[in-house]
């Protein structure tokens, strides 16, 4: 079976990808200060969060499944010098 993936890279705090329907199949985030990362739907309501400690990274695995997103979706950051990779499928 076939897939085709997309990554899409964001850095810093509150910032704003625009992502017509995919599936979210993984991610990894890396934050150089303990936080949370929240991924939110259009309406605000959070798709999933993840917690990094200082100077550390998460990489979750969702499968083939994924989390399916409508919308524009938005990424808050726990400081502006991190940044989340989203594997879209």
């Amino acid at each position: 079976m076939a897939n085709n993936f997309k990554a899409v890279y964001v850095s810093g705090s509150d910032k704003v990808t625009s992502l017509l329907g995919p599936r979210i199949v993984a991610l990894h985030a890396y934050s150089p200060t303990a936080g949370t990362f929240d991924v939110q739907d259009a309406s605000g309501s959070s798709i999933i969060k993840c917690k990094v400690p200082a100077s550390g990274t998460s990489d979750i695995y969702i499968g083939e499944m994924g989390l399916r997103t409508t919308g524009t979706i938005s990424v808050s950051a726990p400081a502006s010098a991190a940044a989340i990779t989203l594997v879209l499928g």
